[in-house]
């Protein structure tokens, strides 16, 4: 009697702009035991809400150019006119769209050790994934903390992360030897996640507050800092993150008002 087997990998694709890309190749490289089975099935699942995977012509490039020139046709870019969903920019909600409407998973038979693909079938990833590792620039750093903003927080320990932060604002901020910029990374990156995770949850006046506490903080230790010199690096980036956050939950607090305004 036959037995039933199964495998589970997980991996991430390598770094890309928007666009629509043959993947196939990619795939495979990742999925090394797929030569040991001679009759199978792949299910292919992303994790993120805002690009898609599709089964495509695998030879002429001009097939890849013009499928993303009619999704971006169907679902064009917004800035508000018709979307309301635009926090990360006037890709933001037709990147969900397109995800929705193409989908984010494929099944896919496999033939003694190989995709059962048709001739002319390739896998394409749309909208592609920016993810910048170790090492990378400052405009890479950008471009990741974008595509933050488009996949949302990745927070394991939700408990953890809420009483850390409450200590921090409620024991530890407000003493005069306490520095956010001298804390250890890993616990900078848990304040910033921990804000992130308020604006994604639509606190945004608790967001605010607590921005501007650790804004205050930054200025009180590092008074006239100068933020090009390279040592600031890191108060730097701080400050732009926390920008960035407050800019975006004052613009979600005006359009709040605004709807509430029209309510009366």
């Amino acid at each position: 009697m036959p037995t039933t087997n199964w495998e589970q990998t997980r991996f991430s694709f390598s770094p890309r702009a928007r666009g629509c890309y043959l993947v196939t190749d990619e795939v495979i490289r990742n999925i090394p035991s797929l030569k040991n089975y001679k009759v199978g099935m792949v299910n292919l699942f992303m994790q993120h809400t805002s690009c898609a995977i599709s089964l495509n012509e695998n030879c002429d490039p001009d097939v890849r150019t013009d499928m993303t020139t009619a999704l971006n046709s169907i679902v064009p870019d917004d800035n508000g006119d018709v979307f309301i969903h635009i926090d990360e920019g006037p890709d933001d909600m037709s990147g969900h769209a397109k995800s929705s409407l193409v989908g984010v998973s494929l099944n896919i038979p496999i033939s003694n050790g190989r995709l059962a693909l048709g001739t002319w079938q390739g896998i394409y990833l749309m909208d592609g994934l920016i993810k910048v590792r170790k090492g990378q620039s400052e405009d890479e750093f950008k471009k990741q903390k974008q595509s933050f903003w488009i996949t949302g927080p990745i927070i394991q320990n939700h408990t953890y992360l809420t009483h850390y932060v409450e200590n921090l604002f409620e024991n530890e901020i407000e003493k005069n030897d306490f520095s956010i910029i001298n804390i250890p990374k890993s616990e900078r990156e848990n304040i910033l996640h921990a804000l992130e995770r308020l604006y994604f949850q639509r606190e945004y006046n608790q967001c605010l507050k607590d921005i501007l506490k650790i804004k205050n903080n930054i200025e009180i230790q590092n008074p006239n800092v100068d933020l090009n010199i390279k040592s600031n690096k890191n108060i730097k980036r701080v400050l732009n993150e926390l920008d960035k956050m407050q800019e975006m939950c004052v613009n979600k607090l005006h359009i709040q008002n605004q709807s509430d305004l029209k309510k009366l």
